[in-house]
Parts: C-alpha cells; structure tokens; sequence
C-alpha cells in the first residue's frame, strides 16, 4: 500500500483555507486531474509526476491564446533586443556610456566594493567555463575500435560509439518509453525537467529561419552539419524538439546589480553545456541525431516550455514561469509530446502586475488584457521584437535593452520581485500554488502578501527599488551575505519541477 496515499480532494482543500459560498463554488467547478497520489503513480502520464492542482490542457493548447495562422519562421537576430530598427545606435551608444559612467564613479572597476570584489568577479569568470564545448551538431559516425573489456580507440570528435559501431541495433521502443528514458537520463545530467514536442507539419515553423545571422536550412541528409555560411537540418525526418529546464540561484540573482547576480545567470550556462553534450552523447550511442547544440536556441525555450508543461507564461514577456534557464535541442528519436498546462500561473499575471510595477524602465505592459500587437520603440516607432501569434502583455525591449546597458551589469528585477520566484521550503508556498491553481479569487490577495513578506526588493522606507546605482551599497550587502549562506548544491532548488517537493520517497 502506499505510504503517500490521500484522499485529500480540492472542496476539503479550499475548505480547509476557510472558503465558502462563491469560491467553493468556483473550486468545484475545476475538475481534478488527480484525487490523491496513487492516481498519479497509476496514470498514463505517471513518469512525470506533477502536483494534483496542475491540469493538462489539449496539445498546442496553452494558456495563453495562439494563433497557428500567424506563425511564420522567425530570423532569431530579430529577436534580440539590440536591432537598429527599433533601437537605434546611438540610443545604445547613450545607455553604455551612462552605465560605464556610474560604474566608475563608484569604483566599479577597483575591485574592492562588495559584490563586485574579486572573489566575486573570480565566480563569475569561472561559471561560464566551458561554454564553449557546445556543437550545433551531433555529428556523422565514425568508425571505431570498441570493445566491452573497456579499451576504447575513437578517430574523430566524438567519444560515445554508436550502435552501428558496436555491432548491434539501434534503441528502439515506444514513444513514452523513448520520452520516460530521455527523461530520466537529462535529469540525471542535470536537467530539473523535460518536456518534448513535434517539430513537424505547423510546428516546423517554431524553428528559427536563422542563428546568430546564418540561416538554418533543410536537405535531405541524415544529419544536421555547419559550414561558414550556414546550418543544415535534416529535412526528410521526423524531428522532434526537445525542451528542458536549468535551474538558477535566486539568492544570488537578488545581490545585483553585482558579479553575483551575474554568476547566477552565467552558472546556469555551463550546467548546460554539460547537460547538452551529455544528452548529445547519449542520443547517439542510442543510434539518434541530437542538433541545434549552440548557447542560443534553436527554438523558443519559453515557446517549448509553454507548448509542452514545462511552464506558464509571464506578465514579462521575457520568462515564463517557474523563472528558470530555458533550452532546446532537437532529434529524430521519437518521443511522446507533453501537453500544456494550467496551474492558474497566467491568469494570476493578469491580477498581479508586480513586475511591472516595479521595473525601473517601465518596459514590462500593465495593460489590463494581454494582446498581439507589439508595443512600438520610442527611439524609431517601430514595432519591438518577437513572434507575433501569441496574445500575451508584451515587454518593450528597445527600452528594456537600454535599461540594462544604463544599470551597468542588467536588471533582472522581474526575475527577483515575481511572486512565483520564491523558495518552496515553508508548507505556505505550496498551499498559496495549489489555490492559484484552483480558483482566481485569491490572486490579488496572495499578490499583496508579496509584499507584507519582503520578499521584493525594497529601500530603506520600504519602497519597491530597481536596480539603481543609487541603491548599490544597500544590495552589495546581500552579496556580501551570500558568501555565508547554506546553500544546496549548485546553489538552487532544483526540486522546483518535483510534484512533492523532493524525491518523494
């Protein structure tokens, strides 16, 4: 019998927060995906096991609305929020200089003021080891000397054989077993979660026209390669995408402006080359292509995370939600798309406008409803970047691009002031996330509460800062702090995708 066994529904949950009348009604109207935890053990999507108030949708049905006619593929350096056409050189030159000035006026590059010390500077530097590791390909099969007593004679780039080289088939089996196996060794790799989709037919077009100025094309080959002027897929396969998740430290992203807050987005990179050329390795002894193996992805990573439940969409255009690194590869194994989800994430950022209330540019929308239209750059009137089939609040990133150079080392104050970027240690985080999940009607409270808990970040008269050089010496004594924190390893939760909080055994 289990041990986790509950007959917990949600009516007894939102009783048990004191609700009655017209929230219960409204709780009881959501249909549960699961009763207790047995349901979930014994469900057909059992190997990614997701907390009780999380619902699945249809495929390519999130909650945010699309629009499949509109999707076109997109050149990725459009996306960038740096494109002359909607910000404008001189408005960058500007920003820089503005930013390079503060910095020096506070002895930014003296090394000896806190967060930017050399201890953190040095953490920094070594968080992004190893970037350069990455390959956009998996590469063709070379021929090796292998045998099972353990020496290993490889010519070539590659360390893994593949099955052709040890003389066997290749991996077969059904495609939950594929996606369940794929799982489970990316997590080991390091990955928090993973949530694979198609990349055929309509959703061909999520993959990018371009990247980093080379256009990614298709032919008929086996597999994907690089030449100086261009990057090749396989178009004559059925691919599918392949959508995970990195972690990153919350604690350290809060000490910025600052080396550390930098670290934290660094560190995240380089979990990722490893987690990347693992997985690239490990499709490959299975007999399978691993492509789009670069530092920028080759698809959406918030698009493939919203598409395939890994997570909901943001106010801020710039994440989605839990606020964690996002990345995408691509393969011709075939694997069992995850659906959407529902755990109430978007529909809480239409009540709560946090960060746009606090982001010190006032780039992120705090229209009332999301839309498809694109804010226009003040700089040029021209429409900002981004794919223009999803109704969402859309951030202005020629402002937000100029915010960041201007603060000198970035922003990511929407990061550190979501209300969903919080620890899910005390029992109260994972109360509040079930009853966002359940019904709307809290959403405001719970927004406020936000704030009487000082999780933000705040000045001395309690007032919701951005990252300002005028407010540094106050967040340099967080990074100060966080050399003395007991941190897990790596430095972040990385149970935030775990239906029960841990291993759950």
């Amino acid at each position: 019998m289990s041990i986790f066994h509950s007959t917990v529904t949600r009516r007894d949950f939102m009783k048990g927060l004191g609700l009655t009348g017209a929230a219960l009604g409204a709780a009881g109207m959501v249909s549960p995906v699961f009763h207790d935890l047995d349901e979930v053990l014994s469900s057909p999507n059992g190997d990614w096991k997701r907390a009780w108030w999380i619902k699945q949708r249809e495929h390519d049905n999130p909650t945010v609305e699309l629009d499949w006619t509109m999707l076109k593929r997109l050149d990725h350096a459009k996306t960038r929020r740096n494109r002359d056409e909607y910000n404008p050189p001189e408005q960058r030159a500007k920003a820089e200089a503005e930013g390079k000035a503060a910095k020096a006026a506070i002895g930014w590059d003296k090394y000896t003021i806190p967060g930017r010390q050399l201890r953190d500077v040095a953490l920094d530097n070594a968080a992004r080891f190893k970037w350069s590791t990455s390959k956009y390909y998996s590469g063709p099969t070379f021929k090796s000397q292998f045998t099972f007593s353990g020496s290993r004679i490889f010519e070539g780039p590659k360390t893994v054989p593949t099955p052709e080289d040890m003389g066997v088939p290749k991996w077969t089996g059904s495609p939950e077993e594929a996606t369940r196996m794929l799982r489970a060794a990316m997590v080991f790799f390091g990955a928090s979660a993973v949530y694979p989709g198609e990349l055929n037919g309509n959703h061909r077009n999520l993959i990018n026209a371009s990247d980093r100025n080379k256009p990614i094309l298709f032919e008929d080959v086996p597999d994907g390669y690089e030449t100086n002027d261009k990057y090749v897929l396989p178009g004559n396969k059925e691919l599918f995408e392949i959508g995970y998740s990195i972690p990153q430290s919350r604690e350290a992203h809060r000490t910025g402006p600052s080396s550390l807050r930098s670290a934290a987005n660094g560190n995240r990179y380089r979990i990722n080359s490893i987690v990347m050329g693992s997985t690239s390795e490990f499709l490959r002894g299975l007999g399978y292509i691993c492509d789009g193996q670069t530092t920028y992805p080759i698809t959406s990573g918030n698009g493939a995370a919203c598409l395939h439940g890994g997570a909901e969409q943001a106010r801020t255009s710039w994440f989605s939600i839990p606020v964690t690194g996002r990345y995408e590869l691509i393969t011709d194994l075939h694997l069992a798309p995850t659906p959407p989800v529902d755990a109430g994430i978007f529909r809480f950022c239409h009540d709560c406008g946090h960060c746009a209330d606090v982001c010190p540019s006032g780039s992120v929308s705090k229209e009332k409803e999301p839309s498809f239209e694109k804010p226009l750059s003040p700089y040029t009137n021209n429409a900002v970047a981004g794919h223009v089939w999803k109704k969402i609040f859309w951030n202005n990133y020629a402002t937000c691009n100029n915010w960041l150079s201007a603060s000198g080392t970035g922003c990511f104050i929407c990061y550190t002031s979501c209300v969903f970027n919080t620890s899910r240690a005390a029992m109260v985080h994972n109360v509040t996330r079930a009853a966002i999940g359940t019904t709307s009607l809290l959403n405001g409270f719970f927004a406020n509460m936000f704030d009487v808990f000082d999780y933000g970040q705040k000045d001395e008269l309690g007032n919701m800062v951005g990252y300002t050089w005028e407010n540094y010496a106050r967040k340099a004594e967080k990074g100060e702090s966080w050399w003395d924190m007991s941190l897990p390893s790596n430095g972040f939760d990385s149970t935030t995708h775990s239906a029960h909080s841990g291993y759950g055994k």
